[in-house]
């Protein structure tokens, strides 16, 4: 039976877990792409794993990042992470069914502070995550929003920490998670002496496409105080679940 593309796919069509997408032509670019010929975007997406296999180095696994078409050249370049790819030969790719693959094509986010943040007393304020470790699917604003915006709906989870540097005995610190704009989790607590610590919040949270989560704080100490920067310190992860 021929292999067709896209979601089209019959039971009979998958062995070993992959199926054959009709690539054609797939050339090496670089250690994180490859071109094929045509437009394959509408039916490819970010995500998608790929069994990578070359003349001589065999099978290379990969996640899809990003894809582009040049009309130009009626090529479609497609961007990749996991095992390097090398510069021979392509002889085949083949979409992964895998359930591994499909994790790890999943949301994986980490954003954090590099720089301090002051806070007024008695002042919600939102956490400006102007940093990142990772961040698969592209879905986090750390220059302007200080938000995840999820492309796909789905359970995910999420940490959220804040190292407030000063304190003062009985007094309110505030960590959230919003989502949307309105609180979804609190993470609040009394601090009990004057020193910096750590607050920490946590949640399993169902996110439709396009929903947002932001990081915010607020504190009822005398004078205003300042969040601490680092990324062991003020930080937001977000990773959507495989259920």
């Amino acid at each position: 039976m021929p292999a067709q593309k896209g979601n089209n796919i019959s039971i009979s069509q998958i062995q070993d877990g992959l199926i054959n997408p009709e690539f054609t032509s797939p050339t090496y670019v670089s250690a994180t792409s490859f071109t094929v010929a045509g437009d394959v975007t509408s039916w490819l997406r970010p995500g998608r794993g790929l069994v990578i296999t070359f003349q001589t180095s065999g099978i290379k696994r990969c996640i899809i990042t990003s894809l582009s078409y040049n009309s130009g050249t009626d090529k479609t370049t497609i961007n990749v992470i996991g095992d390097s790819l090398v510069n021979e030969t392509i002889t085949s790719v083949l979409l992964s069914l895998s359930d591994m693959e499909a994790i790890i094509g999943y949301s994986k986010v980490r954003a954090y502070s590099n720089s301090e943040q002051i806070v007024q007393r008695a002042t919600w304020t939102k956490v400006q995550l102007n940093a990142e470790n990772y961040d698969t699917q592209s879905e986090f604003d750390s220059t302007t929003n200080y938000r995840f915006t999820a492309k796909k709906s789905g359970y995910y989870l999420v940490i959220g920490s804040i190292f407030w540097k000063s304190s003062a005995d009985q007094c309110y610190h505030g960590i959230y998670i919003r989502k949307n704009g309105n609180t979804a989790t609190d993470g609040s607590i009394r601090s009990s002496g004057s020193d910096g610590f750590v607050v920490k919040v946590s949640d399993v949270i169902y996110l439709a496409t396009n929903d947002y989560l932001e990081l915010w704080c607020f504190h009822n100490v005398g004078s205003n105080i300042n969040i601490g920067s680092g990324s062991d310190l003020t930080f937001m992860v977000i990773n959507r679940l495989p259920i």
